[in-house]
């Protein structure tokens, strides 16, 4: 039985690897289907290294909260995998790299599918960063689901306007390069994969906010005029918002 449009999609791996900025990519995507979207974001106040993971929620009606299930897991170290695992429900995927680090799936949940996807050699053949395997794994999830890529694409050129037409078409490539290794190499998961999205209606003007910036908005319109607050994360976003505005 195919569930359409309700997914529950997560991504982690240490700061630094991209996790927010593939989360948002992955929300806005489906934000772009008209579909509706609640992220949940979880990071150490660190630079480099702790765990990051982005988790966003997608129904065809509007959500207000998580929950505690995952039906795809996107994961860029192991620390993900050992982490978040248990979350999974019966028939979900992980997507990693089995050549970056090795797991022993046999030792494992067996009610899952794991997809071993060659982020590594794909960055080396495409001539990109390591840092960019992220966008591997959104077209790959998007793969699983059966989204339509050309909404995957747009998004990255939003994303990434003003770098450039080659990190632009560079990062388009990855995410193409992911999409199809899935669509290629696990046919059968994707066939009997109960979770699926597809656009729906005409084109809505959504925006994504997240709570400072729902925050800041209200108590503008209520008519703020200043603001004081101890600068520290994550309620210092609510500084730099009103100082834009």
């Amino acid at each position: 039985m195919v569930e359409m449009n309700k997914l529950v999609w997560k991504i982690g791996g240490e700061a630094g690897y991209g996790i927010m900025s593939t989360g948002l990519m992955f929300a806005k995507a489906c934000l772009r289907g008209n579909l509706h979207i609640f992220d949940y974001i979880e990071y150490p106040s660190l630079i480099r290294g702790g765990h990051n993971n982005y988790t966003v929620r997608v129904e065809e009606k509007e959500v207000n909260c998580q929950i505690q299930l995952v039906n795809i897991l996107a994961a860029l170290n192991k620390e993900t995998i050992d982490l978040h695992l248990q979350q999974l429900t019966k028939k979900g995927v992980v997507i990693y790299d089995n050549d970056d680090f090795p797991i022993d799936i046999t030792k494992l949940r067996n009610d899952v599918s794991y997809l071993h996807i060659p982020l590594l050699k794909i960055v080396r053949d495409l001539k990109a960063e390591r840092v960019m395997r992220n966008n591997i794994l959104l077209g790959a999830s998007f793969a699983v689901v059966s989204y339509d890529f050309a909404i995957i694409e747009s998004i990255i050129k939003d994303s990434f306007k003003g770098k450039g037409e080659e990190i632009i078409n560079q990062n388009i490539a990855l995410a193409k390069a992911g999409y199809d290794y899935v669509i290629t190499n696990y046919k059968e998961v994707v066939k009997h994969f109960p979770n699926k999205l597809k656009k729906i209606g005409e084109n809505k003007d959504h925006i994504i906010l997240t709570g400072n910036e729902a925050c800041s908005l209200g108590a503008l319109a209520a008519g703020c005029k200043f603001v004081s607050i101890y600068p520290m994360t994550p309620i210092s976003a609510i500084l730099s918002f009103m100082e834009i505005y």
